[in-house]
């Protein structure tokens, strides 16, 4: 795992090694789903690698290769902004790396898991994060009235997304 902060911070986020982000100590995460071909490839799809935005950049970089499905799936995630002010980006970039044009759907889900698990202990329990509310608004969502996410498209083109002809 890797903690995305800002120093000073008191909010700070955790990504794992398959690129599920945890956007707060004990909150729910953000894990990306790929469709190709009506089939949905997860974390287990692939292989991953892990490294830092130009090979130094405090900036976290989880890189998916789905061989078999001939796509690249690179989550890029960090924390900006002064303390106690901060936001955290998570970039999402799907490409094909076969001959072949395809149409697939990128899709990612809002869940209440932990990027730290139970049978880990990091100065707190992990798990699960229970999500009571989860209101729209301003083209984003609301959790639990306090945590804004934003995407860059509106949850409506979210929701039928197709990164077509990759």
């Amino acid at each position: 795992w890797t903690v995305l902060g800002v120093p000073g911070d008191t909010h700070e986020a955790l990504i794992n090694e398959e690129g599920q982000i945890e956007v707060d100590k004990g909150a729910f995460s953000l894990e990306p789903f790929v469709i190709a071909d009506g089939k949905v490839l997860t974390w287990a799809d692939g292989t991953h690698t892990q490294s830092l935005r130009d090979g130094h950049l405090p900036i976290a970089v989880v890189t998916r290769e789905m061989k078999d499905a001939g796509l690249r799936l690179t989550i890029t995630a960090a924390a900006s902004g002064p303390a106690g002010e901060s936001v955290l980006a998570a970039t999402y970039e799907l490409s094909n790396t076969s001959n072949a044009t395809r149409d697939v759907d990128l899709a990612v889900a809002l869940r209440p898991y932990q990027v730290n698990p139970p049978s880990q202990f990091l100065n707190m329990e992990g798990g699960v994060s229970h999500i009571a509310r989860l209101d729209g608004r301003d083209g984003g969502f609301v959790v639990d009235g306090s945590r804004v996410v934003i995407p860059c498209h509106s949850p409506a083109e979210i929701a039928f997304w197709q990164v077509a002809s990759i």
